[in-house]
Order: structure tokens, then C-alpha cells, then sequence
């Protein structure tokens, strides 16, 4: 009898593209979950809000990354709106839309007032690092976080 091969490689980042706040590999992952106050994108930096579990898309407080929910129903897709539970990576590799060029092994970044993460001149996440490299602004980069989200640095 033979037999086909159907894939005979594996890329270790799966896909060359992902989704933005998709789980990039199938390494261990936390998240928590906080309530939106204001339009959260997928995939973005967002801080602790008012209250104990409210947060907000950039921001000062850094808790962790918006993860992509493929079961919200709203008239603008990709994003959580106000009052949504927002799931909040806060380790694991993940899938961004980087704002500017990111290296692999290099620090993280984000962008305070939009939450986006790639910003040369942004908040640095402590404990993140870029695994994959990306030259183009608004491509897809794997952004590996370490754990719960502790002190942050300019």
C-alpha cells in the first residue's frame, strides 16, 4: 500500500500570518479577565481602568494583551466595546499588528494612547520579548509575555 504524505514540514510559528490577540503557539498561556471602558481592539496593550477590573485600550497600568474573541457580535469587528469581559493575555506567545519595526529577541514595546505594540518611543513591558522579526508597519509579529504584568519602565 502506499502511502501520501499530506505535510511533510512544520513551521515552528504555525502560519507566516496571524490573527491580532490569537494565541501564536500552543505553549502555556494565562489570561484574565477585566471588563472594556471605552473601544478595545484585539491584540493590543490595555491598562487597568476604574475599579478593580475595569481596563482601557494603551494606558499607564499595563495588565496584559486583548485577546481576539471570535464570538462577539458588534456592527465594528476585531474589537471589544464598552461594558465587553475582555480577555487579557498575560502570558504566552500572541499574535500583534506591530505600529513600527519590531526585531526578534528585542524588547517590547507599546504605544500608551492607542495600545498598539511596536513603538520605538513606548512604555516597555517588562518580562516581554519579540520572537519573530517584522519590517512592516501594521504586519503581524509574535510577542512572547512572561507572566503577570509587574513594573513597567519609560
Amino acid at each position: 500500500m502506499v502511502q501520501n504524505t499530506v505535510q511533510s514540514t512544520y513551521s515552528r510559528y504555525g502560519s507566516a500570518v496571524g490573527a491580532a490577540g490569537a494565541p501564536a503557539t500552543m505553549s502555556g498561556y494565562d489570561s484574565d479577565t477585566y471588563y472594556a471602558q471605552g473601544t478595545i481592539p484585539f491584540g493590543v496593550a490595555v491598562s487597568k481602568g476604574t475599579g478593580d477590573r475595569g481596563c482601557v485600550k494603551g494606558g499607564g497600568t499595563y495588565v496584559g494583551i486583548s485577546i481576539r474573541d471570535v464570538t462577539l457580535v458588534h456592527t465594528t469587528p476585531d474589537q471589544y466595546e464598552l461594558s465587553d469581559n475582555v480577555g487579557v493575555a498575560i502570558r504566552g506567545d500572541w499574535w500583534v499588528k506591530v505600529e513600527a519595526a519590531v526585531v526578534a529577541r528585542t524588547a517590547v514595546k507599546y504605544n500608551t494612547t492607542t495600545g498598539q505594540l511596536g513603538s520605538a518611543a513606548g512604555t516597555t513591558i517588562a518580562g516581554a520579548v519579540w520572537m519573530t522579526t517584522q519590517a512592516t508597519v501594521n504586519g503581524f509579529a509574535v510577542v512572547r509575555l512572561e507572566g503577570p504584568a509587574g513594573d513597567i519602565t519609560t
